[in-house]
């Protein structure tokens, strides 16, 4: 059994979240960038993907705690 504070536990759901949404965001920035090469007559990428907001990440971490805690 984990000796983990609920605060120490909070951060590391926001550490996870994190890693969640850049894992995601550089995942659509290559795809972004995909379809702009293939797409000869791009000369920029047209489709930017925005790096999550922190209203966002936090947001991802209360899913991931409401998940442990088993209420979704």
């Amino acid at each position: 059994m984990s000796q983990d504070t609920p605060y120490l536990l909070r951060m590391e759901m926001v550490k996870l979240a994190q890693q969640r949404a850049s894992e995601q965001f550089h995942m659509e920035w290559q795809n972004a960038a995909n379809k702009a090469h293939i797409n000869e007559n791009a000369e920029f990428l047209t489709e930017v993907p925005q790096y999550p907001t922190t209203e966002q990440l936090l947001e991802e971490a209360k899913k991931i705690k409401g998940f442990i805690d088993g209420k979704e």
